[in-house]
């Protein structure tokens, strides 16, 4: 169901280099764009200049239960997917989504706005947080690549999204967003609500974006052996809502042991639970996160065990505003 692994792509290639600029030479500073993009607060407006890296401090480890955790619903579909394109033949597979690009933009819908969006080169992944602060309605978006849907749906049909065929199934809808590529929107609580995930599907446009911009980077020998960058997560902009970005590194595209590095701003009220070389930290069993002094910010890990977690927030350096 998975691609197979493959090659790294040429803007991933930092991993064989020692050099701590690499990724932002390859995520290139930029201004979000006014709608769909993020904003992830000073670090990034600070952009459109290169910027030297400082380490703002030096640990081996920090944690806290801050990260929003995008857990994909499984897919109801039943119909076998065509023959995914091997790897070897997708270095310039136009079909494909740029790995550290929004390829679309989500608006607000059926009482439903964007809370992070999640690059990948096969798909991409936009959660949903309900414009009500009362409700715990969520949704998710999944938008795949041309060919590399694990499955078709089929399910009844319902109406167009965007004049594109449509199809309902449990908790939401799936419709092919341009020919022989599909996108699902699916209601993960509290119940289904077909007419709802229809409206958000109708929200959701291609439109290729700029790079995003990471305000950080990561000291390769960090990764792990034969892990890249597959995807850069960023937080929408709200009341009360944290600014976040982060990076996720695998062995391929769809790597089931992904690692993650970011930084948040402000930095969660979390009380400390551990000093790390000196460093104030809240270490949970999902992430670690880094309080350093005299920052308005936090440094957070999260995947694979605790000890990557500790060596991986060790190893990320805060950009310079």
């Amino acid at each position: 169901m998975e691609p197979a692994e493959r090659p790294v792509e040429r803007f991933v290639g930092r991993q064989g280099t020692t050099r701590d600029d690499t990724v932002l030479d390859l995520l290139r500073d930029v201004e979000p764009a006014p709608v769909g993009t993020v904003d992830i607060g000073r670090a990034i407006r600070g952009g459109r200049r290169r910027v030297r890296g400082r380490r703002v401090a030096t640990v081996a480890a920090a944690a806290a239960a801050t990260a929003l955790v995008i857990a994909l619903p499984p897919l109801p579909w039943t119909r076998p997917a065509p023959p995914v394109t091997p790897a070897s033949q997708l270095t310039n597979d136009s079909r494909a989504f740029e790995v550290n690009a929004p390829a679309f933009v989500v608006g607000s819908a059926g009482g439903l706005t964007p809370d992070t969006y999640e690059t990948g080169r096969y798909r991409q992944i936009i959660t949903l947080r309900s414009t009500d602060p009362s409700s715990r309605t969520t949704a998710v978006i999944t938008m795949y690549a041309p060919g590399h849907q694990p499955s078709l749906p089929d399910g009844e049909p319902a109406p167009p999204v965007n004049n594109r065929p449509a199809r309902w199934i449990p908790r939401g809808v799936a419709w092919e967003w341009t020919p022989g590529a599909w996108g699902t929107v699916s209601l993960a609580a509290p119940a289904e609500d077909r007419e709802r995930a229809h409206r958000v599907a109708q929200s959701v446009l291609p439109r290729r974006d700029a790079p995003v911009s990471v305000p950080f980077t990561v000291d390769p020998g960090a990764l792990g052996a034969g892990r890249r960058m597959i995807g850069v997560v960023t937080s929408y902009p709200g009341d009360g809502v944290a600014t976040r970005v982060s990076v996720k590194y695998g062995t391929h595209d769809l790597a089931d042991d992904w690692i993650e590095a970011g930084v948040q701003r402000p930095r969660p009220s979390a009380a400390p639970n551990a000093d790390l070389d000196g460093t104030p930290a809240v270490i949970s069993d999902s992430e670690v996160v880094l309080l350093p002094a005299g920052q308005d910010l936090a440094i957070f890990a999260k995947g694979g065990d605790e000890p990557a977690r500790r060596a991986l927030a060790a190893a990320v350096t805060v950009l310079s505003p």
